[in-house]
């Protein structure tokens, strides 16, 4: 164990059988810090908990990490994904989660995680502990009277999708991983566990995940995907990978939108949201990404988290990263 900033004792959970003695607790921190409703706190901890890991402080704070499998400029790489930060708001500002954070960083660095990325209630919270953002939240409301709308897309529920053989669908999973691999750099597979968990979500917020083909169900037709929640009568469509990139503009997205939600008066669409991002392990992350490094000369500091040297010069754009070879 490292060293931290409080003397509490941290608890690493990882058993079903851990877990289960400890969940009345979590979910308790967890109902009080985030407000969820309370289908979704038990999506959460039915689907979710069981296999990940928690770091956590009797009675005090916990940090959830799940792991996605994801593909990394090409390679297979479980990435965590940090959630469910909360400390009790009787034992705030005493280092509770300074040192949960702490732990969190060193075991990662030790298992030689290149990186490690969460969504932020609160930006200004994360960046003392070396986050830098990389995204920002951005979403718009889709008026049906003004999508243009057509018959051409026909739709397949996960219900539906499910119906299609074994092969089919494992078929249309590898289509839209394709598209994935010739856009992005990093990005979370799109397997079979990948679209059970996402569909497990979208049901209990009375949703559902998508399929749209361009006329007959076939790889040949497929245009793409798409998941919603519902908001009362408001249907929030988010995760659409289309089969164009340049089909991914507003007005087609639209009218794909429009001819599905034919009886809604309007749709919310989240075009992306607020992550952000950090470097773990130095040396993980300087060979996923070795195809990126400039020629400029550069140098290391030390990362007090991780006992470990970091890329001081680190330069996240739109498609690409790139960060000084350190020398």
């Amino acid at each position: 164990m490292k060293e931290h900033s409080c003397q509490e004792q941290i608890h690493i959970l990882t058993e079903y059988s851990q877990k289960i003695q400890w969940e009345k607790e979590l979910r308790f921190l967890w109902k009080s810090c985030f407000g969820d409703p309370q289908y979704y706190e038990d999506f959460y901890f039915d689907k979710v908990y069981a296999d990940n890991k928690v770091y956590a402080i009797k009675d005090k704070g916990m940090i959830h990490l799940n792991f996605y499998r994801c593909k990394v400029m090409g390679k297979d790489v479980e990435l965590p994904y940090i959630v469910g930060v909360a400390t009790n708001e009787n034992c705030r500002r005493q280092g509770i989660m300074r040192s949960l954070l702490e732990q969190v960083l060193f075991d990662l660095n030790e298992q030689r995680v290149p990186f490690a990325y969460l969504m932020p209630a609160n930006e200004e919270y994360y960046k003392p502990f070396g986050f830098q953002s990389v995204s920002e939240k951005a979403e718009c409301e889709i008026w049906m009277k003004d999508a243009e709308r057509t018959s051409r897309f026909r739709y397949l529920s996960y219900e539906e999708f499910k119906k299609l053989s074994s092969k089919v669908q494992a078929q249309l999973r590898e289509e839209i991983n394709q598209w994935l691999e010739q856009r992005y750099d990093v990005y979370a597979v799109h397997d079979e566990a990948y679209y059970e968990l996402l569909y497990a979500e979208k049901k209990c917020q009375n949703g559902n995940v998508v399929f749209c083909f361009d006329g007959v169900v076939d790889v040949k037709s497929l245009y793409g995907m798409f998941a919603y929640a519902m908001d009362g009568n408001i249907p929030y469509v988010e995760q659409m990978v289309l089969k164009e990139k340049d089909a991914q503009d507003l007005p087609r997205m639209a009218g794909l939108i429009a001819s599905f939600f034919a009886e809604c008066d309007s749709v919310k669409l989240v075009q992306s949201y607020p992550y952000m991002f950090r470097i773990i392990n130095r040396n993980a992350f300087v060979e996923l990404f070795e195809e990126k490094c400039s020629d400029v000369a550069g140098f290391a500091i030390t990362d007090s988290m991780t006992c470990d040297e970091m890329i001081e010069h680190l330069f996240i754009g739109k498609d690409s990263v790139y960060f000084a070879e350190i020398v």
